[in-house]
């Protein structure tokens, strides 16, 4: 048994109290590896649910003391069953990009429960005998990176034999009692008021208080000067920054060349992740054209970051959040990318501090679970990010970049063709971008709030619009 990490308690409490749901999915498409070969969906099923059974962190459940005292634990479930979160759908003729979004969607929209924290779906009936794995899991458990570190076991660089799920050996591990983990929440408590404070105390005072000095002599030699104060970015908002999540999902993707993308993020001295970047916004930038709303300003983009090492352990979350200009106000689609790349280095150096002033986990932890729990069941029963969400525009969307396999993968007879993301639709914006790649396949997905997306495919016509003017941009210059 282990505390959860602080910020994996802090997504969890945000979804127990109805706050916000941060649900991670994703889809795959596989085709039989060898050619003529057929694909069976359960067959794969089993096969997924032999590996993922075996891997700790999705055989983990949480609990925590009676009072809410103390910290959530994670702990091996001793009544795991894998049946419970692999399971097959079909769908009916042709089987086609339209039938699998849509489907997507409406597993995506599907909740977690907190007694289930993941779910894998194997989708059989695509068109040439293909399938799809769609998967969702809790963030709780894991970002991003940290959950394509955790499924790694799950691929085999060659086609292997399918496997079936085996007979568990019954755990005999007690789960401690509410007197147990009520007196664990006590001395946690103690050690928290009578050790934890005071040492951040001693640690983080000077120091702070020698910044601040410093800020407020800067302010002051600066009092005159029109430019030197720190002006927050013009937030405008749009009809995709909701107050209230619909209950709907729709999900488009584009799939690109990774070795053509790398090219052009070469030849423009950019990144992959520029790129994706650019896309991006044409993508909003047509979506908008599209549906008639007048958009004459920049729009911003929540772009979340790892700040994993080695170090850090299995699952868990290590990750923060910048936000970067879209420049969609730029037409020319060179000096767009410059201007992108540009505001993306200045991001990802402000995110990622040699010496951050304070460790922000470490300030998280000091505070009381039950000052949390109180403060999400207030957020959660009173609307507040609904609200906030109507006065505030924190981003128009949300961008993120997971790498994926640099090499082909296979899952037992069937080989990855395409790894769509679909990063988490966060209840008060209407779409979230992202880009993953397998191999040499990049795809580009849109996750939507489809009560107020209809037409996610706007965003894929974006794609395409983005990637001509940038072709036709590199033969003029």
């Amino acid at each position: 048994m282990e505390n959860l990490g602080t910020f994996d308690q802090l997504f969890y409490k945000a979804n127990q109290y109805q706050v916000m749901s941060l649900i991670m999915g994703g889809a795959s498409i596989l085709a039989p590896a060898r050619k003529g070969g057929r694909l069976n969906a359960q067959v794969i099923a089993d096969h997924l649910a032999a590996r993922l059974g075996e891997i700790p962190l999705l055989r983990a459940k949480f609990i925590q003391d009676p009072l809410r005292l103390g910290t959530v634990k994670k702990l091996p479930n001793p009544d795991f069953d894998i049946a419970k979160h692999v399971t097959v759908v079909s769908l009916a003729k042709p089987g086609n990009y339209e039938q699998l979004s849509a489907r997507l969607g409406e597993l995506s929209a599907q909740p977690l429960e907190l007694e289930c924290l993941w779910r894998w779906t194997v989708i059989g009936g695509l068109k040439g005998g293909k399938l799809a794995i769609f998967c969702k899991i809790h963030h709780a458990l894991a970002d991003g990176i940290g959950i394509t570190q955790v499924l790694s076991s799950i691929y085999d660089p060659e086609p292997v034999k399918p496997e079936k799920p085996r007979p568990r050996v019954p755990s005999f591990e007690e789960e401690p009692s509410a007197a147990s983990l009520l007196g664990g929440a006590v001395v946690e408590s103690l050690r928290r008021l009578w050790v934890k404070t005071p040492r951040f105390l001693m640690k983080n005072t000077g120091p702070v208080l020698s910044s601040l000095g410093s800020g407020a002599r800067e302010l002051w030699e600066n009092r005159n000067d029109p430019n030197g104060g720190f002006v927050m970015p013009e937030m405008n908002p749009t009809s995709l920054n909701t107050s209230e999540f619909s209950g709907r999902r729709a999900v488009s993707w584009k799939t690109l060349s990774l070795a053509e993308v790398k090219r052009t993020a070469k030849r423009f001295s950019c990144t992959v992740n520029d790129v994706g970047l650019l896309l991006y916004s044409y993508a909003m930038q047509h979506y908008f054209e599209q549906t008639g709303e007048s958009i004459d300003f920049d729009l911003w983009c929540g772009m979340p970051m790892s700040t994993r090492t080695s170090a850090h352990g299995e699952g868990g979350n290590q990750v923060t959040v910048g936000r970067i200009c879209l420049h969609n106000t730029i037409e020319n689609p060179l000096e767009r990318l410059r201007a992108i790349n540009v505001d993306s280095l200045e991001v990802k150096q402000a995110a990622r501090p040699e010496e951050p002033l304070l460790d922000m986990e470490e300030v998280a932890d000091l505070m009381v679970p039950l000052v949390m729990d109180g403060m999400f069941f207030v957020a959660g029963k009173l609307n507040l990010m609904g609200r906030a969400g109507d006065s505030f525009a924190p981003a128009n969307g949300i961008f993120s970049n997971v790498p994926g396999p640099p090499k082909p993968v296979c899952v037992a007879n069937a080989v990855m063709e395409e790894s769509i993301p679909m990063i988490p639709a966060v209840d008060i914006l209407a779409v979230s971008g992202g880009i993953t790649s397998v191999a040499d396949a990049l795809t580009i997905g849109f996750h939507c709030d489809g009560g107020v997306v209809e037409q996610p495919d706007l965003f894929v016509k974006g794609i395409e619009r983005g990637l001509k003017a940038l072709q036709d941009a590199g033969v003029e210059q």
